[in-house]
């Protein structure tokens, strides 16, 4: 196949640059007109916004235990839910002002971004391939921009953490592309790419490691040590960056309640959605029918560009995986492989599945239009985007705006404040509650003053602070005493009475109880992070310095 990239020379062509930018701004309209969708979880995405601010305001960082959820009892969920999105949209909220707008904010960048990171690993995938030729790789970033399901996951379901990991993982897949030609950026493409993915979204992160290791072996086979080095350095480096995060989450999941994450509505038992509505419009997960199309045209594309075979049957490979993944016919996979039911809606395979279709649409256009005009490219390349616009408008049509009263409201909705008065959660379920507490509990025992709950003496007390991860008192009893306080219990929290460091002893219920003594005496309760956790950290920071050096010493044998 020539090089398309001659076509390109032209003024028309040069104007046909904007059309991933139309995508993206088409993509964003709403977010911008309308500000942060009231879609399915608005709430639990708002909430653990706001949660993860008042954490960093409390002296967490990173933040690992929520401060108000729970009637100020607490909850240790990010220690365990991935926090780029959160940490993202807090940082943007201080500087909007209002948690929806610093949410929207990230919403819109994450947008742009990815038009850089799609259009990147599709150029470079291409020029890997034999096929450079910009235009195909702008028409599989209007591809993914505007796919139903991506534009379902930032508009409709506030699946946001997804939406972000989505739009970053082509960093790590663009690094797989380079190992080959340019070892150190496919280095920093790979690790760089994975290490923001697994940050971003758990579950995301499994299928990029995944795809990483098959776009390995499709664009290099198993020989080729060079890449192969690269890539695996690549996805060791990633992993040791975001060690922070994922080693003390995982170590510490059986703290909690993680079969909570896979029962009634969140069971995939469940979730296996009709093969008509996966190619259709009707749903808020759908991939309309650009995306059969390209499925259809990149099997029709094995036969006719030989050169390209190899690349183009691992695509439909991964495809026909995906979409084998959301029907019932896999649902013995779904039960015996690991990890593989945390995903609980087989529909979100969707979401890989638009990278996919993207690359294959390039791959098809390239190929399809090597030996043409510059003038039908260009013809072409228009007339897929207006589809592909087409394509979008019914998943664009299920946006939804806060009603104007709601939207007034919203800022004292997700106020520490009123979480702590409310019942709000960051969750459907109760997934990253201690595995001791009872559930019960917070509804029924609410403080009478500051943190206490009750005492079972005539005990009087003072409260000096009451922080989420920080108590004092002043005390004063007849005789000794215990203090119920109103904090779920969790082997970080530290006690001292009169500066004497005491051991805690969980009550019944799953909560934090003291003893005082007779007279009077000087309280102090805090939360420290994970052990487990402060060691992590340590890796990540070695590790980033490690990075850093290889990438300046990299960068100075090169020059």
């Amino acid at each position: 196949m020539r090089d398309a990239g001659g076509a390109e020379a032209s003024a028309g062509a040069r104007g046909l640059r904007v059309l991933p930018w139309l995508a993206f701004a088409l993509g964003v309209a709403p977010l911008v007109l309308g500000g942060f969708p009231a879609g399915h979880d608005w709430l639990y995405e708002l909430v653990r916004v706001a949660e993860y601010r008042a954490a960093v305001e409390a002296g967490q960082l990173p933040p690992y235990w929520s401060e108000n959820l729970y009637a100020g009892y607490g909850s240790p969920v990010f220690t365990f839910y991935a926090p780029l999105f959160s940490a993202g949209a807090a940082l943007f909220s201080e500087v909007i002002g209002t948690v929806t707008g610093g949410a929207t904010a990230l919403l819109v960048l994450a947008s742009a971004l990815s038009v850089f990171t799609v259009r990147s690993f599709l150029a470079d995938l291409l020029e890997t391939c034999g096929a450079r030729d910009a235009a195909a790789a702008r028409v599989g970033t209007v591809f993914f921009v505007l796919h139903p399901y991506v534009l379902g996951d930032k508009l409709v379901r506030n699946a946001d953490a997804e939406f972000l990991a989505l739009c970053l993982a082509p960093i790590a897949l663009r690094g797989v592309t380079l190992a080959q030609r340019r070892p150190l950026a496919g280095f920093v493409g790979v690790s760089a790419g994975l290490a923001l993915v697994v940050l971003a979204h758990n579950l995301t992160a499994l299928v990029t490691v995944a795809f990483v290791i098959g776009a390995g072996v499709a664009l290099y086979g198993v020989r080729e040590r060079r890449a192969w080095g690269v890539i695996l350095a690549g996805v060791g480096a990633g992993l040791a960056l975001s060690a922070f995060f994922w080693l003390p989450a995982l170590a510490l999941t059986g703290l909690i309640r993680p079969e909570e994450l896979l029962r009634g509505k969140l069971d995939f038992h469940r979730q296996f959605p009709p093969l008509e509505k996966i190619f259709w419009y009707v749903r808020f997960f759908a991939t309309g029918l650009a995306t059969p199309v390209a499925l259809v045209a990149g099997a029709v594309a094995v036969v006719r560009f030989p050169a390209q075979r190899r690349v183009l049957v691992s695509l439909l490979a991964a495809s026909c995986v995906l979409l084998f993944l959301q029907t019932r016919a896999s649902e013995l996979v779904w039960e015996v492989a690991p990890a593989l039911p945390f995903f609980q809606f087989p529909w979100r395979m969707m979401g890989p599945l638009a990278w996919v279709a993207s690359a294959l649409a390039a791959f098809v256009f390239s190929g399809a239009l090597a030996g043409a005009s510059p003038k039908r490219r260009a013809w072409v390349e228009l007339a897929a985007f207006a589809l592909l616009v087409l394509n979008a408008l019914p998943i664009l049509s299920q946006y939804a705006p806060f009603p104007s009263g709601l939207a007034r409201m919203v800022p004292a909705f997700v106020s520490p404040e009123n979480i702590r008065r409310g019942a709000e959660t960051v969750t459907l379920g109760d997934e990253y509650l201690p595995r001791a507490s009872n559930l019960a509990v917070w509804h029924e025992q609410r403080p009478i003053e500051g943190p206490v709950v009750s005492a079972n003496a005539a005990v009087k007390w003072r409260t000096v602070a009451d922080g989420g991860t920080r108590i004092e008192l002043e005390t004063s009893s007849p005789s000794a005493a215990r203090l119920r306080l109103a904090r779920f219990a969790w082997p970080d929290w530290r006690l001292e009475v009169d500066g004497a460091e005491r051991v805690f002893v969980p009550n019944a219920v799953g909560t934090l109880e003291v003893e005082v003594p007779a007279g009077e005496a000087r309280v102090r309760v805090w939360l420290e992070p994970p052990p487990l956790r402060r060691a992590a950290q340590w890796i990540s920071l070695v590790s980033l310095a490690a990075w850093l050096i290889a990438l300046f010493v990299g960068y100075v044998q090169r020059r």
